[in-house]
């Protein structure tokens, strides 16, 4: 009797188990420790992502030093007359000199992983999307000599001019007169077409173009959302420095005027607000 009592009992508890609100209550349980923790690992990710696009702007910046040393000036948005990009123009000085001589030969191009932030989304469509411009300041109407203190071709309005035409403005180091770690070289551009494409506005960035409010906005689809800074990060975009240096630009959505005023003041390297001409 008492064996039989006993496997009775054994098979009593076999049979337990979680109840149905017992297992609601766990689900329940796991799914607000998922929604705590996502957005944590979410931010995480991001951060890591936004720190690969800072390394990746420091490369680049590196390698428009490098340029400006051995050239005695900075690569131009476009050089020659073969139209080379800036992007082409500095592989020689990020250890891509295959690369380089395969575009001088047969103008190819592919995605090149340096040159779009981590952040951006996939694209579809295109095979050598561009994330990064450089600092072409005021539109560069003809690459014409700079009259001083007006001329809007002036070196003292960007860094980076079209070096394609005949008497096109050259800046070299000794130009940034503002200050290498005031005066702008990169920005994030989310915006840009391929990093093969000549062109001021797919390959740098236009002062004032499109108006104040378009800093950091991704959502334009027009003509006007080429050539200015912004990215798919929340806050704002990285930027990297005349002194190679790299940091995190914080855009404040509620005082975009006096944003936009520091970030043109950045993109002059000679003093343009003051109308003094690196020239003199």
């Amino acid at each position: 009797m008492h064996r039989a009592t006993d496997f009775d009992s054994r098979q009593t508890r076999t049979f337990d188990g979680f109840t149905l609100v017992e297992l609601l209550v766990v689900i329940g349980i796991i799914g607000m420790l998922v929604a705590l923790l996502l957005p944590a690992v979410m931010s995480a990710q991001e951060q890591a992502r936004q720190t690969q696009c800072a390394k990746q702007m420091k490369d680049l910046a590196g390698a428009h030093l490098n340029h400006a040393i051995k050239k005695g000036r900075f690569a131009g948005w476009v050089s020659g007359s073969d139209a080379r990009p800036w992007t082409v123009q500095i592989m020689p000085y990020l250890d891509m000199q295959q690369r380089y001589r395969e575009w001088a030969s047969n103008s190819t191009a592919e995605q090149l992983d340096l040159l779009i932030c981590p952040s951006n989304p996939a694209e579809t469509g295109t095979e050598a999307k561009l994330g990064y411009a450089v600092n072409a300041g005021q539109e560069d109407s003809d690459g014409a000599e700079p009259t001083s203190g007006s001329s809007t071709d002036g070196r003292w309005t960007a860094v980076f001019h079209d070096r394609s035409s005949t008497g096109a403005p050259a800046v070299g180091l000794e130009d940034i007169r503002d200050g290498k770690r005031q005066t702008m070289l990169l920005s994030e551009s989310a915006n840009l077409t391929n990093w093969d494409t000549p062109g001021e506005k797919q390959q740098g960035l236009i002062a004032e173009l499109g108006g104040s409010n378009t800093l950091n906005d991704v959502t334009g689809s027009d003509s006007s959302a080429e050539g200015r800074p912004n990215s798919f990060h929340q806050e704002g975009f990285n930027v990297a420095y005349c002194d190679g240096s790299v940091e995190f630009f914080f855009v404040d959505q509620e005082d975009l005027d006096s944003m936009a005023q520091l970030y043109g003041n950045m993109m002059t390297p000679a003093g343009a607000a003051n109308g003094i001409d690196a020239t003199d």
